[in-house]
């Protein structure tokens, strides 16, 4: 176990080491349990923990435990992974059970590679046009636009001077991108996210990259086409096996984390 398992090698051994050098003392694979009467979620108070089998007194403890979804409550009305995150379709980012339906953000099932506030705005932009487009037509379009990530961009500050800029998975800041304007960088683009300000996905999403890191999702093919008649039959009976069941709404949605 390390820090920052999906960053580069240099990149996990500067932040361990900044951090050690810092006084902060890291436990790996460890069940961490107040022994005094802290809260759970007063993380920043002086309290006494067992940390695995030790007894430590800690400034500051921090549970980095990873996260999951909170759909259950979804269970009835969309389709879930195995995970609990919304299925969906990655092209569109629609769900597979409900088109009319669509998810974005840590809610929705995709590489964890993406779970990124800012994979989150971008997905939030082309749903946003996606639905707007569809109200504007009165009906889906038809043939979708494809939803394609951006290359991964990833800042990791070590203070206020100095920091590791990932590109895909490549340390940008090694070569082009000097570390000390990585802290900056990093600030601007939080306002930007905290404002909700419009992000350039149409010219992000052309950008190079590594094509397995950006999990690039290619629009699934139209199938077939049928005879007309026998796609009349088909259509008609389809509506008569659902009609009991539906419930008259055309409405789009949108799910976000």
């Amino acid at each position: 176990s390390e820090l920052l398992l999906d960053r580069p090698a240099p990149v996990r051994a500067r932040a361990k080491a900044w951090l050690e050098r810092k006084g902060a003392v890291l436990r790996f694979d460890a069940r961490v349990e107040p022994l005094d009467d802290t809260p759970n979620d007063a993380a920043f108070r002086p309290s006494t923990y067992r940390v695995g089998g030790e007894i430590r007194e800690a400034d500051a403890c921090f549970w980095c435990i990873g996260g999951k979804p909170r759909a259950h409550f979804l269970r009835s009305f969309l389709a879930l992974d195995a995970r609990g995150f919304v299925a969906i379709d990655p092209a569109t980012r629609q769900s597979v059970s409900k088109p009319a339906v669509y998810a974005v953000g840590d809610v929705a099932a995709k590489s964890d590679a993406q779970r990124l506030a800012s994979y989150a705005h971008l997905e939030g932009e082309f749903v946003a046009a996606a639905i707007a487009d569809r109200v504007k037509r009165g009906e889906p379009a038809a043939r979708a636009k494809t939803y394609e990530p951006p290359p991964r961009m990833v800042l990791v500050s070590y203070g206020p001077r100095d920091g590791s800029f990932i590109y895909d998975s490549l340390e940008v800041s090694r070569f082009v991108f000097p570390g000390l304007f990585v802290p900056w960088l990093k600030a601007v683009i939080e306002k930007w996210f905290i404002r909700l300000l419009p992000m350039p996905y149409a010219v992000l999403r052309l950008l190079p990259g590594d094509a397995a890191a950006r999990a690039w999702s290619k629009a699934p093919k139209p199938p077939p086409r049928a005879h007309p008649r026998t796609a009349a039959v088909e259509v008609e009976a389809a509506a008569a096996a659902a009609a009991p069941h539906s419930s008259g709404s055309s409405s789009t949605r949108a799910v976000a984390a």
